[in-house]
C-alpha cells in the first residue's frame, strides 16, 4: 500500500511503475489467497468483483466476424472485402489487455484483504498514512521554492504535486485521509496530533489549487465530524476549534473557486457531450476498455481539435459505459446498490464509517475527474471497500460486552470494539 502511494501517481496506461506495482501486489496476495483458512467473504461483493474482473476478458473473446460487424457502427467496421472471420468486441486488444491486468490485480488484492483477520485490515491504516506523509513531504519541497518544482527522470511520468502527475489526484488522496484523521482524533485519544494533521492536510489542499479537492476537503471534515461524533466525547473547546479552522478554510476555498475561470468552450462539458454521443451509438457492446482516447476522436467536433488530445472523459462513469456498453452500466449500478446496502449496516463501527466516507468522496470526484485511473488511489480504494465489506467489522452481538470476534490462524478471538 505504501509503495503504491509512492510509485503509483501516474495517469497514463502502460507505465513501468504500474507494472512493478502489479507484480508486487501479486507476490503479496498469493500467500493469502492460497492459505487454507481465512475470514468469510461477502457473497454479494464477491459476485460483483468477479463480474468486474470478467468484463474486460469477455471483450477479448473471439466471436464470428459477421455478428460483431452487424452490431458495430461504420467507423469501427472492417474494410470491405476483409477476410477476417473472427473478431473481438473491443476495438483495441492491447488496450483492453492492459485494462484487464489492471482490474484483475486489483480484484485479487480485494479478495486477499477480505481474507485477512479484521485486526490486520485495520493495521493497514498506518501504512496508508505513511504514504500520505511521504507525499506531504514532497509537497513541502515543491512548494517551498519560488516557483513550483516539476520532478522529471525519477518515475516514467512528470511529478507535479507530491508524488502525483496530477494535482487533482493528490487532492483526492488528501481528502479521503481526512475522515481517518477525524477518527483518530475522536476515538483513538490522539486529538492533538490528529488535529495538527487535519490542519496541515487542509493547508496542502489549498496550496495544491484543485477546485474539486478544496471543496470536497471541506465537506470531508464536516461530514466526518457529523458522521463519526455520534459516540465520541469531544470537548466544547475541540468543537469550537474545529469550527474556527473550517471557517478559515472555507474562505480559502472560496478564493480558489472565485479566482479560477472555468473553461466552458473546451473543457469537461465538451468532453461529456462528445462521450454521451459515443455512448448513444455504442451502448450495447461499447468500444473496448482502455480504448477511449482513440474512440473519442471518432465523435470529436472538428472545431475542438487542438494540439492536445483528450485522454479521458473526466467523468469515470460515462467513460466506462462508453468503453464497456450496457454491461459496464449494469455493473456500476450493482456496485452502487451494494455500497448503499452496506452503508446502512456500518453505522455502529467508526472505522468503517471513515472508510465509507472516503469511498463516497472518491465516487463524487469521479464524476468530474478520473482519480481511480491511478494505481495509488485504486489500491487505496480497494482497501476502503475491503474495510466496509469485511465480516469481522460487523455489529457485535452483545452491546454490553462491547466485544467483537476476530479470526486469527483459524481461531476466533475477542477484542474490544473500540480498538477498531
Amino acid at each position: 500500500m505504501t509503495l503504491s502511494l509512492l510509485l503509483g501517481g501516474g495517469t497514463e496506461a502502460g507505465l513501468w511503475s504500474d507494472s512493478v506495482l502489479q507484480i508486487c501486489i501479486l507476490l503479496a496476495v498469493t500467500p493469502v489467497l492460497i492459505a487454507p483458512e481465512g475470514a468469510p467473504l461477502d457473497r454479494s461483493a464477491l459476485v460483483v468483483v468477479g463480474l468486474i474482473m470478467l468484463a474486460p476478458l469477455v471483450q477479448l473473446l473471439p466471436l464470428p466476424a459477421g455478428i460483431v460487424e452487424w452490431l458495430r457502427i461504420a467507423p469501427f467496421k472492417q474494410p470491405e472485402g476483409s477476410s477476417v472471420t473472427w473478431l473481438t468486441i473491443t476495438t483495441g486488444v492491447g488496450s483492453t489487455l492492459l485494462s484487464f491486468s489492471y482490474v484483475a490485480v486489483l480484484g485479487l488484492l480485494f479478495l486477499a484483504i477480505m481474507r485477512l483477520p479484521g485486526a490486520f485490515v485495520h493495521a493497514l491504516l498506518p501504512f496508508m498514512l505513511l504514504g500520505v506523509a511521504c507525499n506531504a513531504a514532497f509537497v513541502f519541497v515543491q512548494y517551498s521554492a519560488s516557483s513550483r518544482q516539476v520532478i522529471d527522470g525519477v518515475l516514467p511520468f512528470s511529478i507535479y504535486s507530491g508524488l502525483f502527475a496530477n494535482r487533482n489526484h493528490l487532492a483526492s488522496l488528501l481528502y479521503l485521509t481526512l475522515p481517518f484523521l477525524v477518527y483518530f482524533a475522536t476515538f483513538k485519544n490522539r486529538g492533538l496530533a490528529a488535529g495538527l494533521a487535519i490542519v496541515l492536510t487542509l493547508l496542502i489542499l489549498l496550496a495544491a489549487g484543485s477546485r474539486a479537492g478544496a471543496i470536497i476537503g471541506a465537506a470531508a471534515v464536516i461530514s466526518a465530524i457529523v458522521f463519526l461524533r455520534a459516540q465520541s466525547r469531544s470537548s466544547v473547546a475541540a468543537v469550537l476549534g474545529t469550527l474556527v479552522v473550517l471557517g478559515v478554510y472555507a474562505m480559502g476555498t472560496w478564493t480558489i473557486v472565485e479566482q479560477k475561470e472555468l473553461d466552458v468552450v473546451f473543457g469537461r462539458w465538451e468532453f461529456l457531450r462528445t462521450t454521451l454521443e459515443g455512448i448513444r451509438q455504442n451502448w450495447l457492446l461499447g468500444v473496448g476498455y482502455g480504448t477511449f482516447p482513440r474512440a473519442y476522436q471518432v465523435y470529436e467536433d472538428a472545431s475542438m481539435i487542438f494540439g492536445s488530445f483528450v485522454n479521458h472523459a473526466h467523468n469515470e462513469y460515462t467513460e466506462l459505459v462508453f468503453e464497456g456498453g450496457i454491461v459496464a452500466a449494469v455493473l456500476i449500478v450493482a456496485y452502487c446498490l451494494l455500497l448503499v446496502r452496506q452503508g446502512a449496516l456500518i453505522r455502529f463501527n467508526q472505522f468503517q464509517k471513515a472508510a465509507f466516507l472516503g469511498i463516497v468522496f472518491l465516487l463524487i470526484h469521479s464524476a468530474v475527474d478520473y482519480p481511480l485511473r491511478t494505481m495509488a488511489l485504486a489500491v487505496t480504494f480497494v482497501w476502503l471497500n475491503a474495510v466496509i465489506f469485511h465480516a469481522d467489522f460487523r455489529r457485535p452481538t452483545s452491546s454490553s460486552a462491547r466485544m467483537m470476534m476476530v479470526r486469527h490462524n483459524g481461531r476466533k478471538m475477542k477484542v474490544p470494539t473500540q480498538s477498531v
